[in-house]
């Protein structure tokens, strides 16, 4: 061998001795435990990790197992400089990494997981390729190993551990109102309404391929193992959507998410006649509002709906609660009450003008709160 082959050969060995077998693909950075894709930002440590509430809206990738023994662990929700929280929108790649030891303590907190939310208006925010190892979780409303809400999209998470709640109780999310695709449970999931092994509540048409060895503690609440059920009305122009429980051989709608100007509130769902009604709040696009006579509850209903002229309340409802507030004159103009039995929990704004019969418990509430009111037969 020439003197200048052995020196060739020599410088060569030397190279794959510093940087190693790894090569760098066109559009990443090789590093010493994996490759960083551009635009993503590597997460090596449990600070890098924590980090993620300062960009929300950022990429991560996770470059080695991170463990969190010894934590105790706040959900991750984003916190812009004018101090407003904000769900995670960007995206987790787990790599196929571990994420170790979490522990979460919150009895009765609301929306608990390694993340709070994820994803309100970015549809590319996305968690994937994670495992959550020894996961130890503990909330009130919207719990999951993963997340509390979920409106985003998840794939290929394993969750093992101990996930426990009250109401709307997963293994990998609360509630989940986005997608989750290739994810695991092992392990035990306890709660006390609405408790099942991928997510407490949401649309079994929005979970594929998942599979499941937890052990489930609690009522589920539906006919769907604790998941709730999605279902879409297409009216003559587009289609407007109402998210609902089953509970007990009865619907409860919880979220209306299309933006019809004119929505008729179906009195069934699948056969299960709907009796509650929430998940108007802050709806600009509604104009009127058809309530059926099978609704005897308005919850959290019809706040701050700027352009909603005017609300019959069937004499079916017993109770409202915070549903007719206003806010310097951005919500329901007028609300008829029809019926004698109408319990009114909460303020109905100052500006909205009441009407009902005389001596009703409307009416009651009118004079009890000096609100303005016009008596009908």
């Amino acid at each position: 061998m020439s003197r200048r082959k052995a020196t060739l050969l020599i410088i060569g060995l030397l190279v794959v001795l510093v940087f190693g077998f790894s090569t760098v693909p066109a559009n990443g950075v090789a590093l010493g435990n994996g490759v960083v894709p551009e635009g993503f930002t590597p997460i090596y440590t449990v600070e890098d990790l924590n980090s993620i509430r300062d960009n929300p809206y950022g990429q991560y990738i996770l470059m080695n197992d991170i463990d969190l023994s010894g934590y105790d662990w706040e959900p991750i929700v984003g916190v812009l400089p004018s101090g407003e929280r904000v769900p995670f929108a960007g995206v987790l790649d787990g790599n196929g990494h571990k994420i170790k030891n979490l522990k979460v303590n919150k009895p009765g907190g609301m929306n608990v997981g390694l993340f709070e939310e994820i994803e309100r208006n970015n549809q590319s925010a996305s968690v994937k390729d994670l495992i959550l190892e020894n996961v130890n979780v503990t909330g009130g409303v919207e719990v999951g190993g993963l997340v509390g809400l979920n409106r985003g999209k998840i794939e290929n998470v394993k969750v093992i551990g101990i996930i426990k709640g009250d109401k709307y109780v997963g293994g990998i999310a609360g509630t989940n109102v986005g997608f989750i695709s290739g994810c695991n449970i092992a392990g035990t999931i306890s709660g006390n309404d609405f408790v099942s092994e991928i997510s407490g509540s949401g649309s079994p048409k929005a979970i594929e391929n998942c599979s499941s060895t937890a052990v489930i503690n609690g009522k589920t609440g539906s006919l769907t193992g604790g998941v709730e059920t999605y279902m879409t009305f297409d009216g003559a122009d587009e289609a407007y959507e109402f998210w609902y429980n089953v509970k007990n051989d009865k619907a409860e709608i919880y979220m209306y998410t299309g933006n019809k100007e004119n929505v008729v509130i179906p009195s069934h769902i699948d056969g299960y006649p709907v009796i509650e009604v929430q998940g108007f709040t802050g709806n600009q696009s509604i104009k009127s509002v058809t309530i059926p006579n099978t609704v005897e509850r308005l919850v959290n209903a019809f706040d701050n709906c700027g352009n909603l002229e005017k609300v019959v309340v069937p004499e079916t409802v017993k109770l409202v609660k915070y549903s007719f507030g206003s806010v310097s004159g951005t919500g329901v103009k007028e609300v008829v009450f029809l019926g004698m039995d109408t319990e009114i929990e909460q303020s109905i704004g100052d500006d909205v003008l009441i009407k009902c019969k005389a001596g009703s418990k409307a009416h009651q509430y009118a004079l009890k709160f000096n609100r303005k009111y016009v008596l009908i037969p």
